[in-house]
């Protein structure tokens, strides 16, 4: 997907907690590779984090 994992919190805290790998480079890809099959992926410009930050700073709450 072109996504770096550790910049996703959600899977940064998993693998922090011993819940599974991040790192490609340690994980065994069983079928096709994974270079046949990956996608770019593009991130929404409004995340729900984005979104407060942006209220947040227009009616200062």
């Amino acid at each position: 997907m072109g996504i770096n994992p550790y910049s996703i919190e959600l899977l940064w805290k998993a693998y922090k907690e011993g819940m599974g790998e991040i790192n490609v480079e340690n994980i065994e890809v069983i079928g096709l590779k994974l270079e046949d099959v990956k996608t770019r992926f593009e991130l929404p410009s409004i995340t729900p984090r984005n979104l407060f930050k942006a209220l947040k700073a227009r009616f200062a709450l």
